[in-house]
């Protein structure tokens, strides 16, 4: 836990609060695109990858698959209850709240990494965020691992960082 602060645990974990707190910034279907993650998902745990939705049900070639892959383990949980996606995409936002503070603690001090990280995660946008079924918060965690892995002492080699934003751009 030394590579965590006490107060980092703290912070991350009552922000974290706050943002459960905003769950669902809207209801499943707002954005339409959220829906569609949720319908590719459930197909993908098929074997297909379609909305199902449309008439000779065809490929779903408008959508890239890195977010309703990453959806699975919902649609798994909590097939046809909204609430597991909900939760799912909030440890997802957790999850980008623990990323940015890492990348933010490795060029500034510690303090002001709390402070930045407390601003992101308190930011009202981010805040209408929490819960929603949507690739911005998923793909901003990829990001953030793509940077942290190519900040470290060793490096990443080309290929594997290229790999990192391809899995960036898919779930985005």
């Amino acid at each position: 836990m030394h590579f965590f602060p006490k107060q980092a645990v703290l912070l991350l974990l009552g922000v974290s609060i706050i943002q459960v707190l905003c769950m669902p910034g809207h209801y499943l279907g707002q954005e339409h695109d959220d829906v569609q993650y949720v319908l590719a998902s459930r197909s993908l745990l098929q074997g297909q990858y379609t909305l199902g939705v449309s008439p000779g049900d065809p490929p779903l070639a408008f959508v890239t698959p890195g977010w309703p892959v990453l959806l699975i383990p919902a649609a798994l949980m909590s097939r046809d209850f909204t609430l597991g996606y909900e939760l799912w995409a909030w440890l997802w936002l957790v999850l980008t709240n623990i990323l940015l503070w890492l990348w933010l603690r490795s060029r500034m001090k510690e303090a002001s990494a709390h402070l930045l990280t407390t601003l992101f995660a308190l930011n009202p946008l981010v805040l209408s965020r929490s819960g929603v079924v949507m690739s911005e918060i998923p793909g901003l965690a990829f990001v953030l691992i793509t940077l942290l892995f190519m900040e470290r002492p060793k490096g990443l080699l080309g290929w594997k960082s290229g790999l990192l934003l391809a899995g960036a751009w898919l779930i985005r």
